[in-house]
């Protein structure tokens, strides 16, 4: 019996079966699932996710959107490719004081595939992606700037492998209200050699705009990104557009420069310290690509949002007359409510329409007698406030329950 040789195996492989693989068709590049999207709401987006903040996914295309995080934030997608492969990511990650850190891990299965030589047959996995990054960020006044180190290994057939190291570097910064600008390199590093065969990562530069405005009270956020490969030398720009009504988000996207996922859609629900997203890729003349993610937030808040004790910069301020301290109970108009509620009743649950000038503070204090629970009124309406860089006028937040 004659055997082909693994050098020889490993041409054909790359001749034949590795430029067809979804991940790679006509690319001259290597390490392609590194810029795979690592969630659904990225996916249903365009992929236009380099200005994102409050979202441990932006992560993934500028380092700089860790800082934003005002809790720890952990997502996990799972996709089935539109052949026998699979792709997942994990990622984490956790602010503190002044800095933020993130962990991403991701796995790419080109699933199995049976090789022949002529006398004997073979299963082999096509190919087999591992990915992880370590990321740093931290701000100087409003602008955030990141960085992510990266280890990648790659392995053919069960013949050829090669591993390589990159990085990425990225800021993050506001405009005007409710405008933000970012700027991100992506996997500057090493290169892929399998065997005598060299290959560049998919090395990006990316420049994107983010635009939030609510129309009809429903939070609307419009994102432009523009990708250059200096690998190809080619130019890829990307749009979305999501709406949040309530919990839920609808979400649609375009890339341009791509054959495969020209336009995407999908959706996400929140509830509680839990996301629930997919998204919907058209594939043209192939099938339909579907992605599936599960977000869960942790932790205490860490970052103090403007809407929490400054109201809205677009609302003129209105001197009060100062008036001496209070001798004695400076809650005295509230002091009958204030005994019933520390004896341990429960206030009733209600709605709250937000007036201008209104903080969650002044919120907190006009209701419940004092501003620190300000906290307890953030996280019951985290579905609109997440998504806003001050307290919205006119928006009805819930007021929740709670026992003194």
């Amino acid at each position: 019996m004659t055997f082909l040789s693994k050098k020889t195996l490993f041409y054909t492989l790359m001749g034949v079966i590795f430029p067809c693989l979804v991940y790679g068709a006509g690319r001259s590049q290597a390490g392609l699932t590194l810029l795979e999207a690592p969630g659904a709401r990225a996916a249903a987006l365009g992929e236009a996710f380099s200005t994102m903040r409050e979202d441990v996914t932006a992560f993934a295309y500028n380092p700089a959107s860790l800082y934003p995080l005002e809790t720890g934030q952990a997502s996990f997608m799972l996709e089935k490719g539109i052949s026998d492969d699979t792709y997942g990511h994990f990622l984490i990650g956790y602010p503190r004081y002044k800095d933020s850190f993130g962990l991403s891990v991701s796995h790419y299965n080109g699933g199995k595939a049976t090789l022949y030589d002529g006398v004997t047959e073979r299963n082999v996995t096509l190919q087999s992606d591992l990915s992880i990054g370590i990321g740093y960020a931290t701000a100087f006044r409003h602008i955030s700037i990141g960085a992510t180190a990266k280890y990648f290994k790659s392995e053919l057939a069960d013949t050829a492998s090669a591993s390589a190291f990159a990085g990425d570097i990225g800021l993050n910064a506001p405009l005007f209200q409710n405008v933000r600008f970012g700027l991100a390199l992506q996997n500057i590093g090493s290169k892929l050699q399998y065997v005598s065969v060299k290959n560049d990562l998919p090395r990006m530069a990316r420049a994107g705009i983010t635009m939030k405005f609510i129309p009809y009270k429903y939070i609307t956020t419009l994102l432009i990104d523009s990708a250059y490969s200096l690998n190809n030398n080619e130019l890829i720009p990307s749009a979305g557009l999501e709406t949040w009504i309530g919990p839920l988000a609808l979400r649609a996207g375009y890339k341009g420069g791509s054959d495969l996922e020209a336009i995407s859609f999908g959706t996400g629900f929140r509830f509680g310290n839990a996301s629930l997203d997919y998204a919907f890729g058209l594939v043209d003349q192939l099938d339909s690509r579907h992605r599936v993610s599960f977000g869960l937030r942790f932790g205490n808040i860490r970052v103090f949002p403007d809407f929490v004790n400054k109201p809205n910069t677009r609302v003129k301020r209105i001197r009060k007359a100062k008036k001496p301290l209070p001798l004695y109970t400076p809650w005295k108009r509230n002091s009958t409510v204030a005994i019933k509620r520390h004896a341990g009743t429960t206030i009733a649950p209600h709605h709250y329409v937000v007036k201008k000038g209104d903080t969650l503070k002044s919120i907190s204090k006009k209701y419940y007698g004092y501003d620190v629970f300000w906290d307890e009124i953030y996280n019951a309406n985290r579905h609109i406030l997440n998504h806003s860089e001050t307290l919205p006028v006119g928006q009805k937040i819930i007021l929740p329950r709670r026992k003194w």
